[in-house]
């Protein structure tokens, strides 16, 4: 209902604030390590949050009270998102998987393959058949609800046959590198709101937004001076936000002309 906003926090917590008065409502606690990921299921009724110590909890908005533990994760959860119809939940761990929960059942519904390093996020299309994965081994995965791969978008690495960098760390040596993806781990992914592209952050300090049907890149925005830790977009799909350890948030059209830029 937009009344209230979740925060993950290294305190242990799940804090809950009036997004009116800005002022803290209460601090939800069962976690035994850092929360790194809170979501609000579509209907605002539930409250799912990624820890860091290997699980993901789920709470009663309205009571602030435990609803379950979803175990499965072998190591640390790192993200957590709900399916737009709020049947599924999607979440992601350094043990490098990505995993489906049902909503109401609570019980497992699989597993989304692997990555090759940690994944750091995850996300539903609008229509919720598909789920985008960004992970640390610098590509983004695409996969179908049941389970199928469906493409990668593709990075500077060892693993990548067309990577021609002589150097494969955060940032491409090789110029002339025929691959135009990302160069450092993928910290966040995010679709538009009509599911056409995809919104990728990096510590390769850019976004990119990728085509979700060619799997092409489509540009890349650069500005940020510090690894860019989030991206999002707008509800009409027409702005993209993105926050970098520069302390600044910047704003870009979906044709990636710089908007403007909110500082700390």
């Amino acid at each position: 209902d937009g009344k209230h906003i979740a925060s993950a926090s290294d305190d242990r917590t799940v804090k809950i604030w009036d997004a009116e008065t800005k002022l803290g409502v209460c601090s939800v606690k069962g976690h035994s390590d850092w929360v790194h990921c809170v979501a609000y299921s579509p209907d605002g009724k539930r409250i799912a949050s990624a820890s860091q110590d290997n699980t993901v909890k789920i709470w009663d908005a309205k009571t602030k009270q435990e609803v379950c533990s979803l175990k499965g994760h072998s190591e640390c959860a790192t993200c957590v998102a709900y399916s737009p119809n709020g049947k599924r939940i999607a979440s992601t761990s350094t043990d490098k998987t990505i995993k489906i929960w049902d909503a109401v059942t609570m019980e497992s519904m699989g597993t989304l393959g692997r990555h090759s390093h940690w994944v750091n996020c995850v996300a539903w299309s609008p229509d919720g058949e598909m789920v985008a994965s960004s992970s640390d081994d610098k590509y983004i995965r695409m996969w179908s609800r049941s389970e199928e791969h469906k493409g990668t978008l593709w990075g500077h690495t060892r693993d990548n046959p067309k990577c021609k960098c002589d150097a494969r760390g955060y940032y491409m040596i090789n110029r002339k590198c025929p691959v135009s993806g990302h160069s450092g781990r993928v910290t966040c992914v995010a679709y538009s709101a009509d599911g056409t592209h995809i919104a990728s952050s990096s510590c390769d300090r850019t976004v990119k937004i990728w085509d979700t049907q060619t799997k092409q890149e489509v540009c890349t925005l650069r500005g940020h001076t510090g690894i860019v830790y989030n991206v999002e977009w707008s509800p009409d799909g027409e702005l993209i936000a993105s926050a970098s350890h520069d302390e600044t948030v910047r704003l870009w059209s979906k044709s990636g002309e710089h908007k403007g830029t909110l500082k700390g």
